[in-house]
């Protein structure tokens, strides 16, 4: 005899389901399972970031991604508009001096093309560049708790 496994989100489905249809066959409560349900519960978030410096891309990466987001992780700013363009994702982070295309540029085409998209600048400078269009702005060197703060107060 097999015995499946159900991951916590096809369990919550499972049992939701079973106690709706109970609840419609035995008290004739309304099953919300015929009503138009549209929300993907297994979609993680999509985070962009754009930084050149390798080890501080890998490492803003790595905490993302133990965060339980999904990460595109590119080199420079006009990477991060192709990739913003083709994946359109939950939350830009970026840096502000980077080759080909500064962050403080790439957040205004990014406002550009989509003005409610969610953005964060990072500079090691020592005041916060001008013009900008973050939604948020840290200074570098970042800290774990300062980035998981930034992101989760933006995402949720």
């Amino acid at each position: 005899m097999e015995v499946q496994v159900l991951s916590p989100a096809q369990e919550w489905l499972t049992n939701t389901f079973l106690y709706d249809t109970l609840s419609e066959v035995i008290f004739g409560i309304p099953s919300i399972m015929k009503m138009p349900f549209t929300m993907d519960i297994t979609k993680k978030k999509t985070i962009l970031v754009a930084e050149d410096v390798g080890q501080i891309r890998e490492m803003v990466e790595m905490v993302l991604q133990q965060m339980g987001y999904e990460v595109i992780a590119v080199p420079n700013g006009q990477a991060g508009l192709e990739a913003f363009r083709e994946k359109s994702p939950d939350l830009i982070i970026s840096d502000n001096d980077m080759p080909l295309l500064k962050g403080v540029e790439f957040s205004k085409l990014v406002r550009a093309e989509k003005p409610e998209a969610l953005f964060i600048l990072m500079s090691g400078g020592e005041k916060e560049p001008a013009g900008h269009m973050a939604n948020r702005f840290i200074f570098k060197p970042i800290t774990l708790s300062t980035l998981k703060e930034a992101v989760t107060s933006l995402l949720s």
